[in-house]
């Protein structure tokens, strides 16, 4: 390793070990860019922290409270008496 190597054999194959990752997560980056635009959210954003490894893991659950409290506040709004 003293030619500057990483332990993986170099920058390029660090980025094959991510590769799985990444693949999987372009699906699920298109489910997210459609679900922020009915939230109101940035659509963009919602895509690019779906697919960067680790980012998504905590991304993934603020999506979660996100779309809990979204449901709550419709589920408040239906269920809600009107004023007499």
């Amino acid at each position: 390793m003293d030619n500057g190597e990483t332990m993986f054999g170099g920058g390029m194959s660090m980025f094959f070990v991510f590769m799985p990752w990444i693949l999987i997560s372009i699906p699920f980056a298109f489910g997210n860019y459609f679900l922020a635009e009915r939230l109101g959210k940035n659509k963009i954003l919602w895509a690019i922290l779906t697919i960067v490894p680790f980012v998504n893991i905590v991304f993934a659950y603020y999506l979660i409270y996100v779309i809990l409290f979204f449901v709550i506040d419709h589920l408040k709004k239906a269920t809600a008496k009107p004023a007499e």
